[in-house]
């Protein structure tokens, strides 16, 4: 979803209420309705790419220097794979 598509829906929404017989907006001004719908549709679109491209990474910890010597590591999810998941390039 594009601001040309969100501003066209705001013109003929517009439109439609000025040919109505009472043009006076009832709610919020069109032009904020869009901006919201545009930015929820972003919003999601980021959210769904970020749960389709989260990664877990382990993170190495220490060493145990106790009985085994094993090194330690845990498991976290990858901060950059979900904020790059959604390129800005998309929000047009």
């Amino acid at each position: 979803m594009t601001v040309e598509q969100i501003d066209n829906e705001i013109l003929d929404n517009l439109n439609s209420k000025i040919l109505d017989s009472n043009p006076v907006w009832e709610g919020r001004d069109p032009t904020v309705e869009g901006l919201i719908k545009f930015a929820q549709y972003h919003v999601q679109q980021a959210l769904e790419a970020a749960a389709q491209k989260a990664k877990i990474i382990n993170v190495y910890k220490g060493r145990d220097w106790g009985f085994t010597g094993a090194e330690i590591s845990e498991s976290v999810v990858d901060k950059d794979s979900i904020l790059n998941a959604y390129p800005l390039t998309n929000i047009k």
